[in-house]
């Protein structure tokens, strides 16, 4: 779950923080250096869940976020300073959980959720994520309502 490399003037410590985005994700940690590579578990455009695990990527991000770092390069956008994107994803995501979870059980169709939420979500994150987010939530959604569903892929 865990594997340093040690030079002379660095040591890189990747960290196993199982699945999240994808199937099993590995951040790359330089502590001396307070610098955090997480790949696709975090970056500066709208999360794809296409092969996520919803609330394990809530897990894996918390568990990360308590690493001693000051910046973030993910596997999309810029450079993050400080945490507040780990915050943003986070209530993201449990807010589109949430929000799905509630039109399924109310017994909204797929279609009929994806309306719902997108306008739930697109009310709070609206200019917190890239302009194609109106767009690219659909996916989540839909892949949320599988989820939940019990449908999952």
């Amino acid at each position: 779950r865990e594997l340093t490399l040690n030079h002379a003037s660095r040591a890189v410590e990747f960290i196993c923080v199982g699945p999240a985005h994808s199937a099993s994700d590995v951040v790359a940690y330089l502590p001396k250096e307070k610098v955090i590579i997480t790949g696709d578990l975090l970056h500066g455009w709208t999360p794809y869940m296409g092969d996520s695990s919803p609330y394990d990527w809530i897990r894996a991000l918390e568990q990360v976020e308590k690493l001693d770092f000051d910046l973030i390069i993910g596997g999309h956008g810029d450079v993050f300073h400080g945490k507040s994107q780990f915050e943003l994803w986070k209530q993201y995501l449990r807010d589109l959980m949430s929000e799905t979870t509630d039109a399924w059980v109310q017994g909204a169709s797929l279609e009929g959720a994806k309306k719902r939420v997108a306008a739930a979500l697109l009310a709070k994150y609206s200019g917190k994520f890239p302009e194609t987010f109106a767009l690219e939530v659909q996916g989540n959604i839909a892949k949320a309502y599988r989820f939940v569903s019990g449908a999952q892929d």
